[in-house]
Parts: C-alpha cells; sequence; structure tokens
C-alpha cells in the first residue's frame, strides 16, 4: 500500500513537472517564432517599398496589408494573431507595429504572447553602397575587434575596451586628436591600442 502511495505521487508529480516544462518551452518557441516572423516581415516589406519596388505600395494600407501578408506567410504556428500599428509614417520609412498571437495551452487555457517591433529604413545616399573595414589591434598587434562600416559612417570606440587602454592610435595619421566623433569614414581604417 505504501508502495502504490509513494509510486502514485511520483507519477504525480513527473506529470505535473512535464506540463510545466512543456508550458514553458512552448510559450518560449512561440515568443521567437513571432519575433522572427515579425522582423522579417518588416523587413521584406520595407525593403518592396523603398529599395526594390518589386511592386509598388501606393499608401499606408496597402503597407499594412504587405507587411500583414509576410507575416501570415511565415508563422507556422496555430494561433489567432492580432496587429497593432502604433506609427507608420509613410514618406520616411518609419513603422512601429505590435504583434500579438493568442493561442491555447494543451489544458485549454488561453495564452498571449506580444511582440512589439520599431522600424527606421535608412537609405544611404551612396549609389555605390560602399563600405569599408574599421580594425581594432591590440597592444601587441593581435584582432581586437573588425568592423564593417558604411561609406562616411561614424565610428564610436569598441566597447570593452582592451585591459589599462590609454587611447587608441590610428595608424599612419599623427594628426588625430582622439575623438571618434570627428571621423568620418571613407577608406579601410585600422587602430591600435596604446595600454600602460
Amino acid at each position: 500500500m505504501k508502495a502504490g502511495i509513494i509510486a502514485f505521487i511520483s507519477i504525480l508529480v513527473l506529470l505535473l513537472t512535464g506540463s510545466i516544462i512543456y508550458t514553458v518551452s512552448g510559450r518560449n518557441i512561440r515568443k521567437s517564432e513571432l519575433e522572427k516572423s515579425l522582423s522579417n516581415a518588416i523587413e521584406q516589406t520595407m525593403e518592396v517599398k523603398y529599395l526594390d519596388h518589386t511592386y509598388p505600395i501606393r499608401d499606408q494600407n496597402e503597407l499594412i496589408a504587405d507587411l500583414t501578408g509576410n507575416l501570415f506567410a511565415q508563422i507556422a504556428s496555430d494561433a489567432d494573431i492580432e496587429i497593432r500599428v502604433k506609427t507608420i509614417d509613410f514618406e520616411n520609412g518609419c513603422m512601429d507595429v505590435e504583434a500579438i498571437e493568442h493561442f491555447k495551452y494543451f489544458t485549454g487555457k488561453v495564452g498571449e504572447i506580444a511582440v512589439r517591433k520599431t522600424v527606421i529604413f535608412e537609405q544611404f545616399q551612396d549609389p555605390n553602397d560602399k563600405f569599408y573595414r574599421v580594425t581594432f589591434l591590440n597592444k601587441d598587434g593581435t584582432l581586437f575587434r573588425q568592423l564593417q562600416v558604411y561609406h562616411e559612417g561614424r565610428l564610436t570606440a569598441p566597447q570593452p575596451e582592451p585591459d589599462n587602454l590609454i587611447r587608441w592610435e590610428l595608424t599612419g595619421d599623427s594628426a588625430w586628436d582622439g575623438d571618434f566623433g570627428k571621423i568620418l569614414v571613407t577608406e579601410d581604417m585600422t587602430f591600435r591600442a596604446v595600454c600602460r
């Protein structure tokens, strides 16, 4: 009798633990899918409107319809999706969208996941779409960090910094005053760490 009660309680604990794990992991999978799908849908819509011009998107309603179609094409989960458009600046390429997924857990309880994305579509002016390599070297010349920066892009000092950093030195240019905010990248650049 005692062994039967222990076995029953063990099975009950095992089932309860399994259902908790199943619920939490299912929710995480759904949230991850919704985040990725919303990001991809916004990116695809913005590219069609502002870059590729594959087909015309003439107003905000068509932009929202394109976004909705792109989002639903990527969602594989069995759920109801509600899209709330917070802000659209049709002319300048700004969009703030929230997607809310309503679904049922295996217990029948209704769950909800919300993801919000804000996008500012930046169109670069350089017709060559040119990028430059900016390299940051450690004191001993080994690679610390390497970036691809757009033509006339701005730089910031890499974070976290190397240990005991005093300053960054721009190789080949002794006139640089150490202010990254004044640099416009128009060529490949290499910085070396000067450390104590």
